[in-house]
Order: structure tokens, then C-alpha cells, then sequence
């Protein structure tokens, strides 16, 4: 790791436009509804514009807690079953719905050609952990029920996620395993996968690069404050067995505080000998994939993923 990382042009300049710009209000502070109301708009903003996915609905999953939003996403007009990611948004476990990652998801369904089914799971602190992740699993397994109705195919069926959604799609990726599923692949971008922060990266770059190391604290606090919890599995998969995982695709920007978690994530891989390849994006910053109308890198990454998707 470098102590002043490199940082793409028009990266830098956008960084240098938030300096001195206040943080979003924090969860506690003011209701849950008001920070997410607020960051949708944010989010709606970078959702603008993209492509056209012409066969978009919203459909619903019985999860863990009850019925669960989920926006599916099918580029292929088609009467035989298609594989399909079911995806994981990204929000530290307590923002973010089907809305977050609109965009990006279509761009990547339109490259790839793959059926994209984007879950709304519930967040903390109403749901803490291990609830997001209970549902996620819950969710996936609805899907995979109504494989006929939705027209996929339950045995090319894929997991993605970004950040605390990547975290979710390992968590599920894990439990379906040992239920004996299995799975297509994995697509995870910039995740959060180890709990106790102990990444050489969360200390290099804990500040000014868009996610920061206070921003990841507040965040277990809302989703995992027990500390007990923070090694297991569930919460943590970088600790857990990954031996029978399928192939895996590791999206991760070399400025982002989160980057050991990937790095780290790609040799337990290996050594569990998954088909794992990690690409590395020098210069960009956490959540990079989600500013397509602004990043040379950010279509970089979205083209790489729907290359893995297409490969599967």
C-alpha cells in the first residue's frame, strides 16, 4: 500500500469537490427514514440516464420478515430459462433499495445478457444482524422456488453485490453451500468482509476517499455492535471456509479503505482452490461503479463485471 495512493484525474476532481462539503446526517441523530430519503436522492441523481432495459418489473420475494421488493431485470427476450445474479445493494447494511445501483444494474444486464433479479433485503438497525442476511437467504431460495414462473434457471443462478451487499452475497453464498446448492458464480464489488476492520488499508486510507473508517464504525454499530460477533461467518465471511465456492469475480478500487478486505479475500480463495480472479482498479475510490456518467473507470468496471457474467 502506498500512503498517498494514486487517484485517477476525474476522481480526484470530484473529491476535491466534496472537501469541506458536510456529512450526511448519521442514523440516531435523526430518524432512519430521513438519512435514506436524503441518500436516495443522491443515488437518484448517479440513476439517471443508461440504458433502456425494455422487460423491467418489480416483483415480490417472501423473505425472512415478509414479503421483499425485487427488481428484475430481464435484457433477453426469451422462452427458455436464463441465468440469472440475484443482487445485493450496497448501503453499510442500513440505506439503499431496489433504486440504489438502477442504473448500473442495467448497464450491466444490457452488456452481459444476463437476467438480474436486485433484492430490497431489510436493513438495520430495525433488522440487525445476522437479520439482513437471513433474508437475503430467504429471498434467494423464493426465487429459485419460482424458477418456472420467473423463467430462470435454477441451476445458473449467480450471486453479486457491492460493499455491504457483497458481504450479504458471500454470507448467502456460504449457507447455500452448505445446504448442498449449488451456485453459477460470484460477483462481488468493493465488499465490506471483515467486521474487525483489521485491513492494513482501513488505517492508510481511513480518510478522504469518499468512505471513511468513521463512516464503516457507525455503521457496524447500527447492523453488528456486538463484538462478539464480529469473527463469525455470518457477520464476517472472510473467515469462513470457501472451499466449493464457484467461480468468483472480485471488483476492487485501489483507494478505498475497504481494499484489504478483497485482496485479503482473493488468497483465502485461492488457497480453498475457487477459480477466484480479483481485478484491481488503481486510482478509484469506493463505489466507483455507480458514477458511470462521470468515471472512465466506473464503465471499466461494469464492463469487466458483465465480461464475468458472459464467461459463466
Amino acid at each position: 500500500m502506498r500512503d498517498t495512493p494514486y487517484i485517477q484525474a476525474d476522481i480526484k476532481a470530484f473529491l476535491k469537490e466534496k472537501e469541506g462539503q458536510p456529512p450526511p446526517p448519521n442514523i440516531g441523530e435523526v430518524p432512519a427514514e430521513d438519512v435514506r430519503a436524503l441518500m436516495g436522492q443522491m443515488f437518484g441523481l448517479l440513476n439517471a440516464g443508461g440504458p433502456v432495459i425494455e422487460d423491467t418489473k418489480d416483483i415480490q420475494l417472501a423473505g425472512a420478515f415478509g414479503p421483499r421488493t425485487a427488481r428484475f431485470y430481464k435484457p433477453v427476450a426469451s422462452d427458455m430459462p436464463q441465468a440469472c445474479m440475484v443482487y445485493f445493494h450496497g448501503g453499510g447494511w442500513i440505506i439503499g433499495d431496489v433504486e440504489t445501483e438502477d442504473r448500473k444494474l442495467r448497464h450491466i444486464a444490457e452488456l452481459s445478457g444476463m437476467s438480474i433479479l436486485s433484492v430490497d433485503y431489510v436493513l438495520a438497525p430495525e433488522h440487525p444482524f445476522p437479520g439482513p442476511g437471513d433474508d437475503c437467504i430467504a429471498c434467494i431460495n423464493d426465487a429459485i422456488s419460482r424458477a418456472d414462473e420467473l423463467g430462470i434457471d435454477p441451476d445458473r443462478i449467480v450471486l453479486g453485490g457491492a460493499s455491504a451487499g457483497a458481504n450479504l452475497a458471500l454470507v448467502s453464498a456460504l449457507t447455500m453451500r452448505d445446504s448442498g446448492a449449488d451456485l453459477a458464480g460470484l460477483l462481488l464489488f468493493y465488499g465490506a468482509f471483515d467486521l474487525t476492520y483489521s485491513g492494513e488499508s482501513m488505517e492508510l486510507l481511513k480518510s478522504g476517499f469518499f468512505l471513511d473508517k468513521e463512516a464503516m464504525y457507525r455503521f457496524r454499530g447500527h447492523y453488528c455492535p456486538d463484538e462478539e460477533n464480529w469473527l463469525k461467518p455470518q457477520a464476517s465471511p472472510l473467515f469462513g471456509d470457501f472451499s466449493g465456492l464457484p467461480k468468483t469475480f472480485i471488483s476492487a478500487p485501489s483507494a478505498d479503505p475497504l481494499f484489504n478486505d478483497s485482496t485479503r479475500l482473493e488468497m483465502r480463495m485461492q488457497a480453498a482452490s475457487v477459480n477466484v480472479e480479483l481485478k484491481v482498479y488503481e486510482g478509484a475510490i469506493h463505489g466507483f461503479t455507480m458514477f458511470q456518467e462521470r468515471f472512465k473507470s466506473a464503465r471499466e468496471g461494469v464492463e469487466d463485471a458483465a465480461t464475468f457474467l458472459r464467461s459463466l
